[in-house]
């Protein structure tokens, strides 16, 4: 978003809140359930408005890091990464067996 050593500028700082602020932001987390997770709750990856697509739109927009109400969407995407259905391994000779089944083919 901004050349090595402007990041801290007024100019950078004052872009990054009204990015916090703008209708965008707001639209991306107006989806979220009464423990600050994205919905739908089950599906991290739902196209362009799960969890996990809410934080890379945030990042590409420049969103300022650090934010700690963002943290339950990063936990949502984190449990989603560290669930035990990662540790299934199965196999699968095509695409479709592959997203048939929870674990990594």
């Amino acid at each position: 978003m901004f050349l090595a050593g402007d990041a801290e500028s007024k100019k950078a700082k004052r872009l990054r809140e009204e990015i916090r602020s703008s209708a965008r932001v707001k639209a991306l987390l107006a989806n979220r359930d009464r423990r600050g997770r994205v919905e739908p709750r089950q599906n991290t990856y739902a196209k362009w408005q799960g969890a996990h697509w809410t934080l890379v739109t945030l990042a590409d927009i420049g969103y300022p890091p650090g934010d700690e109400s963002l943290a339950p969407i990063r936990d949502q995407v984190l449990d989603h990464w560290l669930s035990d259905s990662f540790y299934a391994e199965f196999e699968a000779s095509t695409k479709a067996e592959a997203y048939n089944k929870p674990g990594v083919p």
